[in-house]
């Protein structure tokens, strides 16, 4: 009991750091190869890749048998402490530390940080992209290389005058980005969205860290003969803690969504709306949703339309101005 005891608890550390980086490598190949990931993003694959996580879990773990010892100890009566215990071969302990340091932090937080700075990247460009494309200014950016065949320098037409020092006059045209003001709004949201992502991801590797490191450092300081294996004196409570704090990243993920992550509130509020009300309710709520959007959609592209307008006149005007 005493080796099996360490062994399953290993084997659940181990299994939870796997499990998060693996999450993290779905969701690139999910972000990057987004057409790709129909074929390899499926249930059949899920649950391969979570068999192989449990399987290479349990071999992972199995060095914990060979370091932990049913050690007696007492004086006036005896009883036993089930501990890492390796006094004469102090190697070994030392080689077992820095191994469990490597496979549940050194390497999950490298992975997960390439891979989620991956995905930040993409998020980042992806949203103001759209938000280019929603406030049209992404279609006089295109509109504005044809200009320069036409005449223009910089997206700025000169325009000559008739007065007496022959000074060009600038006129924008309506290829210019200046032409079609992009919607505030569509900017704003957007940048809100993917900062609150960006944010999000950053948060689940920092407290990955955080919840880990702690413990994970004092078994290597304890190994090496920084730290006295019994943790006297303040020691003790510290290690209790340090425990806690890497039990408590098992459960605190999903509050960092929830608190971080509208669309995950919304998506929680929508499921128990629907179990209290049904799945009636949760598909009035769905076409309503899409009634809202196509609307907000069709009065931005109407706004666009009559910004557009509005500056071709005033074009129209100004180089009539200057003809006369």
């Amino acid at each position: 009991m005493c080796r099996g005891t360490h062994y399953v608890q290993h084997v659940s550390m181990i299994c939870s750091a796997m499990t998060l980086t693996t999450m993290s490598i779905e969701r690139f190949i999910a972000i990057r190869f987004p057409l790709r990931a129909r074929s390899l993003c499926t249930k059949r694959h899920a649950r391969v890749v979570i068999s192989v996580t449990w399987v290479t879990s349990f071999v992972a773990a199995v060095p914990i048998i060979f370091v932990i010892k049913h050690h007696p100890v007492g004086q006036s009566f005896e009883h036993f402490w089930c501990v890492k215990w390796f006094p004469d071969m102090p190697l070994l302990g030392r080689a077992f530390e820095l191994y469990m340091l490597a496979i549940m932090l050194i390497l999950p937080c490298l992975v997960m940080v390439i891979t989620y700075t991956w995905i930040a990247n993409i998020i980042w460009h992806v949203a103001t992209r759209r938000a280019d494309m929603r406030s049209g200014s992404c279609i006089s950016e295109n509109l504005e290389k044809s200009s320069v065949a036409n005449g223009t320098s910089n997206g700025v037409q000169m325009t000559p005058t008739t007065d007496r020092t022959s000074r060009a006059t600038p006129v924008v045209p309506l290829t210019s980005p200046l032409a079609v003001c992009p919607s505030t709004k569509a900017y704003v949201d957007d940048d809100r969205t993917r900062k609150q992502v960006v944010m999000m991801l950053m948060v689940v590797v920092v407290l990955f860290a955080v919840c880990w490191t702690p413990l994970l450092v004092n078994n290597l300081l304890t190994a090496f003969d920084v730290i006295d294996h019994l943790h006297v004196g303040a020691l003790k409570p510290l290690r209790i803690a340090f425990h806690i704090l890497a039990y408590a990243n098992s459960c605190v993920n999903p509050f960092v969504y929830a608190f971080m992550s509208k669309n995950f509130r919304d998506g929680f509020k929508q499921s128990v709306l629907a179990c209290l009300r049904g799945s009636e309710y949760l598909m009035r709520s769905k076409s309503r949703y899409l009634t809202s959007t196509t609307r907000a959609s069709t009065s931005n592209s109407a706004d666009v339309v009559r910004q557009v307008t509005h500056r071709t006149d005033s074009l129209a005007m100004r180089r009539s101005s200057d003809l006369l």
